[in-house]
């Protein structure tokens, strides 16, 4: 998405999430069409889900996962679906520490979580990286008494490399050294 600053405006706690569609623009039949987009102060709008040019979503509103933002709504009300439609829902008073001013050991937490979330991707990368790099080239020597020197490290065998067994590593040797 483009965003357009001048007529996109997100207030102080608002929380848009992963994949939302906030377009103060629409190109449809060959048409632009502009509008400002406000959403506002601690509102959320969920997964996928898309606010229109023209449309506002109120102060402490929500907009559903894969729904759209109603043309009018009024503050504190919730919308679910394409077309919106009003979900019902009792308002609660919750610790606002909690969610918008939390402690450091609530952070804390949280980063624990995300750290948990990234270290396994950081750790295949490095893995895949270990597998990937080129091989020493052995020496004449070392050729003539292990066939199976240069043989690769990792599990997954190169487009260079000749293996008597797809799944055996032991099987293996370079094209070079042949």
């Amino acid at each position: 998405m483009l965003p357009l600053p001048s007529l996109l405006h997100v207030e102080d706690g608002a929380f848009l999430a992963d994949d939302t569609l906030v377009a103060p623009f629409e190109l449809r039949g060959g048409w632009l069409r502009l509008g400002t987009v406000r959403i506002g102060r601690r509102a959320f709008v969920g997964n996928s889900g898309i606010v229109d040019p023209g449309h506002d979503v109120p102060d402490h509103s929500l907009v559903g996962v894969l729904s759209n933002a109603p043309a009018d709504g009024e503050p504190g009300s919730s919308w679910l679906g394409r077309p919106a439609m009003p979900l019902p829902r009792v308002a609660t008073q919750a610790d606002p520490a909690r969610t918008f001013a939390p402690p450091r050991r609530l952070v804390r937490a949280r980063a624990a979580v995300e750290l948990c979330r990234v270290l396994p991707l950081m750790c295949g990368l490095a893995l895949a990286e270990a597998c990937s790099s080129p091989s020493r080239t052995p020496s004449p020597r070392a050729a003539s008494v292990s066939p199976h020197w240069s043989a690769p490290r990792c599990c997954w065998p190169r487009a260079s490399w000749r293996c008597s067994s797809p799944l055996s590593r032991s099987g293996c040797w370079s094209a070079a050294s042949r």
